[in-house]
């Protein structure tokens, strides 16, 4: 239900508020993905870069890929301040609603997945009344 570039930013903003790297993401992200993913999340005002980072910055070409790192980066305010529909905003996600939610995103997504399994029903429901003719 949740886009890869969607599930990417919410493990960048787990891993940046327990000051974790993110190694795996960065084999399965191309360094474009993540510079637009931080770049979005901070012009939105839910990270910021450290003091030392923003030091660095001035001093060398922004592009260097070091910078773009969760160490680099702190929350402006508590992730659990943070909803689901600010994520989706900042990055342009979308919700993928055209198939029912199955066991394993319940399995992935613990106590989100009713909530959204519930969103995804719903939204299915209410796509499935409109029809072709009233377009």
């Amino acid at each position: 239900m949740l886009s890869p570039l969607t599930q990417i930013a919410i493990t960048l903003l787990h891993d940046i508020a327990m000051h974790e790297p993110h190694e795996a993401i960065g084999h399965c992200t191309s360094p474009e993905e993540l510079r637009y993913i931080y770049t979005r999340l901070e012009q939105k005002g839910m990270i910021c870069r450290n003091e030392k980072e923003k030091e660095k910055a001035k001093t060398t070409e922004d592009t260097d890929a070091d910078t773009y790192t969760t160490c680099s980066y702190k929350l402006c305010r508590p992730l659990c301040e943070i909803s689901l529909l600010e994520v989706l905003e900042a990055i342009d996600g979308h919700l993928n609603c055209n198939h029912p939610t199955t066991e394993a995103f319940y399995t992935r997504y613990g106590k989100v997945a009713q909530k959204l399994g519930v969103v995804n029903y719903i939204t299915r429901l209410y796509l499935s009344e409109i029809k072709l003719i009233d377009c």
